[in-house]
């Protein structure tokens, strides 16, 4: 991480180091990137250290006894798919490997890149399980070191604004509105079955490119990806069996992740932004749904659970089903004022969702 964030300033290092690390040694190994005459424990960081202190027994705990069972459980029929999926060639092989590609290795990539595992190792290939279906690398500089810090604000690569336009999605009123942004309700869901190659295949080849930082991890994630489908290729010479797995996990993936953060409560302005507590603003930007069902967590990799995620993204997300540890992080987030948006069913947060998109329509140019 130290290698990735060199450039940054050390208000970002800072905070991703509150979040995710807690340990005073991380610290000293980015002294030497500190921009001179700016504190390394900026005030609006305060509320973060004070949750984090109330809560470091759970953030340090790690992945519990049935959360380990669940990832062997899963891990095994994810195996198994991916069999089926390379000595078949029937489609639901396809469907289901891409399927749990998104269940299993997405949720398991993410609790690795926040450190929810104790073991730093563990937490390693927890990462690198994503690879064939993203790139490690890219998540992470991406999700850990972009969003987690702004979500929903210019600097968060995800949130589609003037600052990072899309001519196919637009989050944001200060994005001119395009032919195709008018259709984006309906573009979207289905455009996402493409979202594998700008979120990992171009920025991959960027990074072997240049050389950049850790991009061993790209070229692991290109050479397994290129293998996949040329071994498919060979076997079955059925282009859209090869391809269908990624399909599905770019559909799910697209589609899952945006109904957490992209609803017209969820969208500060910039003038908020610049003058709002570092803990409020994660809590701001977030839209949690359906707690305490264990299949809306399951099919949604826990991201039902998007405010606690941001707020102490290092505890792991097994954890928020436990209904007492939920009612003492309501209680900690209240006296620190960070609001909390939620739903009851995810076909409540879809439809609001789907609802915001046709208000940016409406909008037009802002």
């Amino acid at each position: 991480m130290t290698e990735l964030s060199k450039d940054a300033p050390c208000d970002l290092i800072t905070l991703v180091s509150y979040y995710h690390t807690l340990n005073s040694r991380f610290f000293r190994r980015i002294e030497p990137y500190r921009i001179d005459g700016e504190p390394c424990v900026p005030e609006h960081l305060h509320s973060v250290q004070t949750l984090h202190a109330a809560m470091r027994e759970v953030s340090t705990a790690g992945v519990p006894w049935w959360g380990v069972a669940y990832h062997l459980v899963l891990g095994s029929l994810y195996v198994a798919c991916g069999v089926a999926w390379f000595v078949t060639p029937l489609w639901r092989a396809a469907c289901a490997f891409g399927a749990l590609g998104w269940v299993w290795c997405g949720y398991l990539q993410h609790e690795g890149c926040h450190a929810a595992f104790r073991s730093r190792t563990a937490n390693q290939v927890a990462r690198w399980s994503i690879i064939p279906w993203a790139c490690p690398r890219t998540w992470f500089v991406r999700h850990v070191t972009k969003h987690h810090v702004s979500p929903n604000t210019v600097d968060d690569w995800d949130m589609k604004s003037a600052a990072n336009p899309s001519p196919f999605v637009r989050h944001h009123a200060s994005l001119a509105s395009g032919a195709l942004h008018k259709l984006q309700a309906w573009i979207v869901p289905v455009a996402s079955m493409f979202v594998c190659l700008d979120y990992s295949l171009l920025p991959a080849m960027q990074a072997c490119w240049l050389r950049e930082p850790l991009w061993g991890e790209s070229a692991a994630f290109l050479g397994t990806f290129g293998a996949f489908i040329g071994t498919s290729l060979y076997l079955h010479a059925d282009p859209v069996h090869a391809v269908l797995p990624w399909v599905v996990f770019g559909l799910l993936f697209g589609n899952i992740t945006q109904i957490s953060h992209i609803h017209t409560d969820c969208i500060p302005d910039e003038a908020e932004v610049k003058k709002v507590d570092g803990l409020v603003l994660q809590g701001r930007t977030c839209m949690d749904y359906a707690h305490g069902s264990l299949w809306d967590s399951i099919t949604n990799i826990w991201l039902n659970y998007q405010t606690y995620h941001h707020c102490m993204p290092r505890i792991s997300h097994f954890r928020y089903h436990d209904a007492h540890l939920r009612a003492k992080l309501d209680g900690l987030l209240r006296e620190a004022k960070v609001p909390l948006h939620e739903e009851r069913r995810t076909w409540g947060t879809l439809r609001a969702y789907v609802h915001y998109l046709r208000h940016l329509r409406r909008l037009g140019i802002a």
